[in-house]
């Protein structure tokens, strides 16, 4: 047996989904004290001159490092914790220079930002992240064909927010649409999503995830029992329950010490 099997840890697409979670509160955080610094204290009038002084305070700083890396690296930094597309012009290395554009586009939520990058990958990375920001699928239909990994990645953040099957349809890798699936489908406690699976693995291994998420027995029921999957069901269950008596329900001896040890642990 898989010994990933006694991790009775929900599959690595509700991990992906918390990590995309944490990175949005952090970029959420960083434009909320960037807004505190920016507008509070100050009139609107009062803005682009603080904006000017700044731009002139970093070109001073950066301007004085030992090396170009160096004094790009300074102004992409700056870039960071002062969005202006102005600093990002100083860059010197144009693939720096590409991200920095990118990366105040995300913070402005400003498509037009990313018509000033050449690189045509970066480009559609800053598509990826105006949309992911503002919630528009509409952008990720801009991004090349030759890009589809940006593309469905585009599609999917979205999806984990919206929770818009249809977006989980316009995903053209299996796995990822796969995944797109499992994720709405735990989110929203949604048998029914998991329907949507003709490849048995994958439909039970969603129905672990619903069942999880409901506290739901009944459901692990469904799962036949020639499928390890039904093990599963119930370790995930029992651990997130702690409730050593859902244990006894798994067939495999070793999945079952293991599911008792897991909860005692947490004891």
């Amino acid at each position: 047996m898989d010994n990933n099997y006694y991790s009775f840890n929900s599959n690595n697409d509700i991990s992906q989904k918390n990590n995309k979670a944490k990175l949005k509160i952090i970029i959420i955080v960083v434009i909320i004290i960037i807004a505190i610094l920016l507008v509070g204290g100050y009139y609107w009038s009062n803005k682009h001159k603080a904006i000017l002084q700044v731009n002139k305070q970093v070109m001073t700083d950066c301007g004085q490092k030992a090396d170009q890396a160096e004094q790009d690296k300074c102004y992409y930094l700056s870039a960071f914790s002062n969005p202006e597309i102005s600093t990002c012009a100083y860059i010197q290395d144009l693939s720096k220079k590409d991200y920095c554009y990118s990366m105040v586009a995300s913070n402005k939520k400003d498509i037009s930002i990313c018509n000033k990058i050449t690189d045509k990958v970066i480009n559609d990375y800053c598509y990826a992240g105006v949309a992911y920001q503002t919630q528009d699928q509409s952008i990720c239909e801009m991004i090349l064909a030759e890009h589809q990994e940006t593309k469905d990645n585009c599609y999917f953040s979205i999806a984990q927010d919206t929770h818009n099957l249809s977006l989980c349809d316009k995903i053209r890798e299996p796995s990822d649409k796969t995944s797109c699936y499992k994720i709405i489908a735990y989110i929203e406690k949604d048998l029914s999503i998991c329907e949507k699976f003709a490849n048995d693995l994958d439909k039970y291994a969603c129905y672990s995830e619903v069942a999880s998420s409901k506290s739901d027995l009944s459901i692990c029921e469904k799962i036949p029992n020639q499928y390890e999957e039904k093990n599963r069901c119930y370790g995930l269950i029992a651990v997130y329950s702690e409730n050593p008596s859902v244990c006894e329900k798994i067939q495999e001896l070793d999945y079952r010490n293991k599911c008792l040890e897991q909860i005692n642990s947490h004891k």
